[in-house]
């Protein structure tokens, strides 16, 4: 698209409804549309047709009493509030001049700015609409709720492009209401998240409600994180491919009352973790609820105590759930610790239904202290042990009265004799194969030292199922186990 200028001002806001179709990015239940008739552009709900708000009016295009414009060729002093003809240099300056229910319209260009966001305002970048943050600190943000007050919203729509090197592209601490949709958003910063929601006593904030609608989330940070004190706060994420170099996805309820919890639900393509550090995991779960949605997540490169999904124990009050739907891969094949999983689940519950390959110590290692947590698995589980030998695919170490339900194809590459399928060393804890296939290649499809081990009709190929301790004498037996049943 060519750079604005008055000249081609009407060109160029036609242009820029015919490229983008002038839909509201990834969302495409939303349109911006230009109404001939009334002289008003209107952001319209595609599902019922009707039009949510009002984006601007006037006699005729150039006459637009409620859209200020910004270009790289506009001027601060001469810029006006509904003229496409004077539009604004800077997004900073429009937002000063912009009332409560404005739309802020940046054409293509290169821009500057800091800590956008006013109460009631949607700013709309078009294709070609890049905004970087300049300033260097940590507290330097590129959407912030920091002006809205208490309960306020804005509104980013477009397809935009953001990068903010020192600090996040969103931090919201007021419980506000915040929709963003663009179409790359890079943070640069190690040390903090690209999209940053908080809650905390201290502020008395309460939730915040956050939908990040993108093409792509690349983070030296974390991804997308959510914190809460006090609230009950939620984030919506949708993405064709999030990336980070620390942990991806975050909910951490700091509470410690069990009265408040953070939701996180994410649904993208791809979910990658490029990182060697110890937070460098994909899914971390600190009481709260996580949703994810994933046919392709990426663990590429191994790190001690970092799984690609890892639930804490924290408090008794901190046990958090997470449900994952997609495929799990566990790149990795040098660097391994005997302190590599795939999933580490602690206190808490979980649903994981997924195919899970990787190098690492075991697919899933469950229980971290604390007591009754219950985790759910199904669909192909696989650990290539070779790297690491000795260990089972599955394994119930730690922790007492805990319950893991399997329902999978269990396989385990390594020769070894102590690379089981399915291991519980744990007296009270409870493993139910419901229809299961377990195949080891030297080791005992189940190795039971643990209270006790069901199963309902599940096959076991290669090698016996030996149980020790305190067990039933023949575990191939009818068990009155009821799966766990979600609400999600």
């Amino acid at each position: 698209m060519p750079t604005y200028n008055p000249s081609n001002a009407f060109f160029l806001l036609n242009a820029a409804l015919n490229a983008n179709n002038f839909y509201s990015g990834k969302n495409k239940s939303r349109i911006i549309n230009w109404d001939q008739n009334l002289n008003e552009l209107q952001l319209i709900d595609t599902t019922t047709g009707d039009v949510i708000q009002t984006l601007g009016a006037g006699a005729n295009v150039a006459d637009l009493g409620t859209v200020l414009f910004v270009s790289e060729n506009g001027n601060n002093t001469t810029g006006t509030r509904g003229r496409i003809d004077l539009p604004y240099a800077t997004i900073g300056a429009a937002e000063v001049a912009a009332n409560f229910g404005d739309t802020i319209f940046v054409f293509p260009g290169s821009f500057n700015a800091t800590s956008l966001g006013k109460d009631g305002i949607t700013y709309y970048f078009c294709a070609g609409a890049t905004v970087t943050q300049p300033v260097v600190g940590p507290t330097a943000y590129l959407f912030s709720d920091s002006a809205l007050g208490l309960g306020g919203t804005f509104t980013v729509l477009g397809e935009g492009d953001f990068t903010n090197n020192f600090s996040n592209i969103l931090a919201q601490r007021n419980g506000s209401q915040v929709y963003i949709e663009g179409n790359r958003f890079v943070s640069g910063s190690s040390g903090e998240a690209a999209f940053y929601s908080e809650s905390t006593v201290a502020k008395a904030s309460p939730s915040n409600t956050t939908t990040i609608v993108a093409d792509e989330i690349v983070s030296l940070g974390n991804g997308v994180y959510v914190y809460t004190e006090n609230a009950t706060s939620t984030m919506t994420v949708t993405a064709n491919k999030i990336q980070s170099t620390a942990t991806t996805i975050v909910t951490f309820d700091a509470s410690l009352t069990g009265l408040n919890s953070p939701t996180l639900r994410v649904t993208a393509n791809n979910i990658t973790n490029v990182g060697k550090a110890g937070d460098s995991i994909n899914i971390h779960n600190i009481g709260g609820k996580i949703y994810v949605n994933c046919p392709n997540i990426v663990k590429t490169d191994a790190s001690a105590n970092a799984p690609v999904v890892l639930m804490n124990p924290g408090s008794p009050n901190q046990e958090g759930y997470v449900e994952i739907n997609g495929n799990i891969n566990y790149l990795p094949t040098s660097g391994l610790t005997t302190n590599d999983y795939i999933l580490f689940m602690g206190a808490g519950s979980s649903k994981i239904s997924a195919n899970i390959y990787g190098a690492a110590r075991s697919a899933y290692q469950g229980g971290t202290g604390g007591t009754g947590y219950s985790h759910y698995l199904e669909g192909y589980i696989e650990s290539n042990t070779k790297v690491l030998t000795g260990f089972a695919t599955i394994s119930i170490a730690f922790g007492t009265a805990h319950k893991v339900f399997v329902n999978a194809i269990v396989k385990n590459n390594d020769n070894d004799t102590t690379a089981y399928g399915i291991e519980s060393k744990q007296d009270a804890a409870l493993v139910v194969m419901q229809n299961c296939v377990i195949v080891t290649q030297g080791a005992n499809s189940v190795q039971a030292g643990g209270l006790s081990i069901y199963s309902y009709a599940g096959s076991c190929a290669n090698n016996a199922i030996n149980v020790g301790g305190e067990l039933v004498s023949n575990i191939l037996v009818s068990a009155s186990v009821v799966a766990p049943v979600f609400n999600t």
